[in-house]
C-alpha cells in the first residue's frame, strides 16, 4: 500500500497507454481469477462480514452470493465473437454505431454497508468496461479491508490494480470517481458517480394494498443488514384507513427482529448498554412529536404523530421503522415530495396496479417498485445519480465506458441535402416543394364529441346546478367566470361572451322565481380585456360570442354569491378538447385582471359523474339532497384528493396538483366527462404564480346531492392580502 491517493499511479498509465484491457480475452480472464479468489477465500469473507457488520450468517451469504452473481454477469456479457464482429464492422463497409472504450482509470471509495459488494462490484464493472482501478481501503480496526486486499493480489495481474488507504483530498480530472458515502467531498469538475448517501428512501401503503404482504416486505426490508441499507424504506406513508390494520401487522413481522430471533446466530451480540441506549433514544421521541408502538432489543417501530418531525428525521440507519398516515394519494405524494431534496433514492407504492402507477409516475424518486421491495436492493450502495437504477448489476459497464461511434455509410438524410446543395440543380423551388412533401406532419384530428348521459338515452327531464368547485381570488366584484357547461365550437380555440343582452337558459325541476328575476349585467368592457389578455397570452383561436345565452353554472352561483345584484361579468368558454393544461393557461393569462378588481371563478364540480349517481329520489320526490346511502369509496376518495390539494393553497405546486389529478385512478369514476373539471383548472392557473405561494387555500362550503355529486367551494386569496403583496 506505498501508493498514495493522490499520485498518478504511473503503472495503471503504461497499462492504459499499452492498451491490453481492450483485449476481451484479457478481461475475462481477470474476472475469471478473480471468480477463483471469492471460492478459495469464501470462509474467510464471511467470517470478515460477520465481525464488521453484525449482520447475520444468512446475511453474510447473500452479499456475497450477489458479489459473485455480479462477477460472473460481467464474465458471461464479454463475448470475444461480438466484439470481433463489432471491431471489423468499418473493414467490411458497415456501421459502428455502439463501439464503446474505457475511460481510463477508474478510482472507487466504498461505502461500510455491504463492504464486499461495494467495493467488489464496481471493479468488476470497470475492468470489463476495460479499465484500469483503484480501491480506496481506508486503515481501521476492520477486518475485510485486509481480507479484500489479499484477494485482489492473489487473483488480478498487479498492472491493471491499486491498493491506497488514505482518505480522498483532491481528484485528477482524468479519472472516473466511484463515490459512495460523503456527498460533501468536493470533487469540482472531476467525472464523478455519486451514490446520493443520504437520499430518503420512501413507502406509500394504499388501503387498496395487501396489507399483510405490504407489511411483510416493508418490515424486512428495514430490519435486515442491521437497518443499514440505504434502500430501506426511512418513512412509511400509510392510508389512514389502513393504519390500525398495517401497525398490526408490521408488530407481527418484526417481533423475531426485535427479540433477536432472526439473528440469534450473529458473530457480535449486542451489549445491554445498547438496550439502555435505546430506551433512552425511546424517551426522546415519545417528547418529539412521535409514539414508540413497539420496541425490542435493539429497534422501534414508531408512529409519527407530528408530520412537521418528520423534516428532522433525516436518514435511517438501524432497526426503526417510522409510519405515518395520509388522507389522499395527493397527502401521500405531497409529503414525499416536500421530505425530498431533489428526488428519492426509492419509493416503494403498495396498492392495486393503477393506484401504484399513479404514485410513482407523481413522486419524485431515482426508481420506483410497485408491489415490490426486490432483495437484490439491500445489498450495496445507492446506484449513481442521473445514471438509472438496474437491479443485477448496481454498476452496469456503460458507466465506465464512452461511446465511439464510427460510420461507413451515408444515411437518406445526407442523400436529400446533398440533393440541396447540388450545384446543377435549376429549379431549387420546384425540389423544396418535394423535399416538404416528405416533412409532412400529422395534424391532429377534429374533436370528437361523445354522447353525454342524456344524449345516450337516459334523459329524464331534470338536470342540477353544478354547484361548483369554486374559487374565488379576491373579495369585490366585477367578475370573471368560466363555467362547465359552455365549449367553444372552435376545437383549438376559446370563446368570451359578448352579448349584451344575454338570456338565462332554463333550469329544470327548479321553479323560475328562483332565477328568472335576477338580472344579468355582461361586462362587454371586461370581455374586451379577457380578449387582448388571452391573445397576448399566445392562445390561438381566441374570439367573441355574440349570442351567447347564460347557463345555470354561472347565474345560479351568482345570485347565491351576490343576492343583491348581479355584479358586472364576463363568461369565458372552455376549449372541447378538455386539456387541463390549455385551461390552466387560460387561468394564468388572465390572472392580471386579479390586480385590476376582479373577481375569478371557476364553476364546475369536484365530483361529477351523472352516470353513477343515484336519481331515484330525485325522480320521485324532487329530492335532489337525498342520500338514501353514503357516498361511494371512489366518491369519497377523489372528492379528498381535491380538498389536499386546494387546502395546499397556491402557486406553482397548485398548477401541478390539479393537472395531475386528471391523472388520479379514480378520476374516470369521479368525472366520466372531463367538462366539469376544467374549470378547476382554469382556477389553478389563476392562482397559480409564484407571487400566490403561501396564500392558504380555504375550505368554505359543500354539499352532496344524488348520493355521490359533491360540489365543494374554495377560495384561495384575499383582495387584501393581494393588494399588500402587489405594493411590496
Amino acid at each position: 500500500m506505498a501508493s498514495e491517493y493522490v499520485q498518478d499511479f504511473p503503472r495503471l498509465q503504461e497499462t492504459v497507454t499499452d492498451g491490453r484491457l481492450a483485449n476481451v480475452f484479457f478481461r475475462r480472464e481477470q474476472l475469471f481469477q478473480l471468480q477463483d479468489a471469492l471460492r478459495r477465500n469464501e470462509d474467510d469473507i464471511l467470517d470478515g462480514i460477520l465481525k464488521d457488520s453484525g449482520n447475520t450468517p444468512a446475511e453474510a451469504l447473500a452479499e456475497l452470493y450477489m458479489t459473485a452473481s455480479t462477477l460472473k454477469s460481467l464474465h458471461d456479457q464479454l463475448k470475444p465473437n461480438e466484439e470481433l464482429e463489432l471491431e471489423y464492422r468499418v473493414a467490411n463497409g458497415q456501421d459502428a454505431p455502439a463501439t464503446r472504450v474505457g475511460v481510463g482509470i477508474v478510482v472507487i471509495v466504498p461505502q461500510r454497508h455491504t463492504f464486499v459488494y461495494s467495493a467488489l462490484a464496481p471493479l468488476c464493472s470497470a475492468i470489463a468496461a476495460g479499465n484500469c482501478a483503484v480501491v480506496v481501503l481506508e486503515q481501521t480496526l476492520h477486518s475485510l479491508p485486509s481480507v479484500i486486499s489479499k484477494l485482489l493480489r492473489e487473483s488480478l495481474d498487479p498492472d491493471i490494480f491499486e491498493v491506497v488507504s488514505t482518505k480522498m483530498q483532491n481528484s485528477n480530472p482524468n479519472y472516473t470517481y466511484v463515490v459512495q458515502e460523503g456527498e460533501g467531498i468536493d470533487l469540482g469538475k472531476t467525472n464523478v458517480l455519486q451514490s446520493p448517501f443520504n437520499s430518503l428512501a420512501v413507502a406509500v401503503v394504499d388501503r387498496t394494498a395487501n396489507i399483510e404482504e405490504a407489511a411483510k416486505m416493508i418490515t424486512n426490508a428495514r430490519m435486515a443488514f442491521n437497518g443499514t441499507s440505504p434502500y430501506a424504506p426511512d418513512i412509511v406513508l400509510v392510508n389512514e384507513f389502513a393504519k390500525k390494520d398495517f401497525m398490526r401487522a408490521v408488530i407481527k413481522e418484526s417481533i423475531e427482529y426485535l427479540t433477536e430471533e432472526k439473528g440469534e446466530k450473529t458473530a457480535r451480540p449486542r451489549p445491554h448498554t445498547a438496550k439502555r441506549g435505546l430506551e433512552k433514544q425511546v424517551e426522546a421521541l415519545e417528547q418529539n412529536g412521535l409514539k414508540t408502538i413497539t420496541s425490542g432489543f435493539n429497534g422501534t417501530i414508531v408512529e409519527v404523530e407530528d408530520r412537521t418531525v418528520l423534516a428532522k428525521l433525516g436518514k435511517i440507519r438501524q432497526k426503526s421503522l417510522y409510519i405515518l398516515g395520509f388522507s389522499s394519494l395527493e397527502d401521500a405524494i405531497e409529503t414525499t415530495n416536500s421530505l425530498v431534496s431533489g428526488s428519492a433514492a426509492a419509493t416503494y407504492a403498495f396498492g392495486n396496479w393503477k393506484t401504484c402507477k399513479y404514485l410513482l409516475q407523481f413522486v419524485n424518486a431515482d426508481v420506483g417498485f410497485a408491489n415490490l421491495i426486490p432483495t437484490e436492493l439491500l445489498v450495496g450502495p445507492v446506484a449513481p445519480r442521473g445514471h438509472g437504477v438496474e437491479l443485477s448489476i448496481r454498476y452496469p459497464p456503460k458507466l465506465f465506458s464512452v461511446l465511439r461511434p464510427m460510420y461507413a455509410k451515408k444515411d437518406a438524410l445526407s442523400s436529400q441535402l446533398e440533393e440541396i446543395l447540388d450545384g446543377n440543380n435549376r429549379h431549387p423551388s420546384l425540389a423544396a416543394s418535394k423535399l416538404w412533401e416528405k416533412l409532412d406532419l400529422e395534424k391532429r384530428g377534429q374533436v370528437k364529441l361523445d354522447l353525454g348521459y342524456f344524449e345516450r338515452g337516459a334523459l329524464i327531464g331534470v338536470t342540477t346546478f353544478a354547484s361548483p368547485v369554486l374559487l374565488g381570488l379576491g373579495t369585490v366584484p366585477p367578475s370573471i367566470d368560466q363555467g362547465a357547461h359552455w365549449a367553444a365550437h372552435d376545437s383549438d380555440g376559446i370563446e368570451v361572451s359578448t352579448n349584451a343582452a344575454p338570456a338565462k337558459s332554463p333550469v329544470a325541476y327548479v321553479h323560475p322565481r328562483k332565477y328568472a328575476d335576477y338580472a344579468l349585467r355582461p361586462d362587454l368592457a371586461g370581455a374586451a380585456r379577457c380578449l387582448e389578455l388571452l391573445r397576448g397570452a399566445g392562445i390561438a383561436g381566441v374570439r367573441p360570442n355574440d349570442a351567447f345565452d347564460w347557463i345555470h353554472d354561472t347565474y345560479l352561483i351568482l345570485i347565491r354569491m351576490f343576492p343583491g345584484g348581479c355584479p358586472p361579468t364576463t363568461i369565458v368558454s372552455m376549449n372541447p378538447r378538455f386539456d387541463p393544461h390549455y385551461h390552466m393557461r387560460v387561468g394564468l393569462a388572465l390572472r392580471p385582471l386579479r390586480a385590476e378588481g376582479y373577481l375569478l371563478v371557476g364553476s364546475g364540480g369536484a365530483v361529477h359523474n351523472l352516470f353513477r349517481n343515484v336519481w331515484d329520489p330525485m325522480i320521485l320526490h324532487g329530492d335532489n339532497f337525498a342520500q338514501p346511502t353514503a357516498p361511494g369509496h371512489w366518491a369519497l376518495e377523489f372528492r379528498q384528493s381535491v380538498e389536499d390539494v386546494m387546502r395546499g393553497g397556491g402557486g406553482p405546486r397548485l398548477r401541478r396538483a390539479v393537472t395531475r389529478l386528471v391523472k388520479h385512478p379514480l378520476f374516470r369514476d369521479a368525472h366520466a366527462t372531463d367538462d366539469h373539471f376544467m374549470a378547476m383548472c382554469f382556477a389553478a392557473g389563476a392562482a397559480g404564480a409564484a407571487e400566490d405561494e403561501g396564500a392558504p387555500g380555504e375550505f368554505g362550503a359543500e354539499d352532496w346531492e344524488l348520493t355521490n355529486m359533491c360540489n365543494s367551494q374554495y377560495t384561495i386569496g384575499s383582495w387584501d392580502g393581494y393588494v399588500s403583496k402587489i405594493a411590496a
